[in-house]
């Protein structure tokens, strides 16, 4: 997925993110609304998350730093 139709799809409000990064980075920084699943954890819990809920899974076609690049919204984790 392209960064223009994932920027669509967030603004429809149709879609969920997930963010399959360690914590700590996601917790730097992430696109808005990101669910945190760090890729450890995606294996066990991929029928929880997709196919089992019947979801398409689809891969943004480049990552965190090039859509914070192109100035595009990011969120922070909030302190504890």
């Amino acid at each position: 997925m392209t960064r223009d139709e994932l920027t669509k799809r967030l603004l429809a409000g149709d879609i969920v993110v997930l963010d399959i990064r360690p914590a700590p980075e996601y917790a730097s920084g992430h696109l808005p609304g990101a669910v945190s699943l760090p890729i450890d954890q995606l294996r066990e819990r991929l029928d929880e998350v997709l196919a089992g809920a019947g979801h398409a899974a689809y891969r943004l076609e480049d990552g965190f730093p090039e859509w914070s690049l192109a100035g595009l919204p990011i969120e922070h984790q909030r302190g504890w």
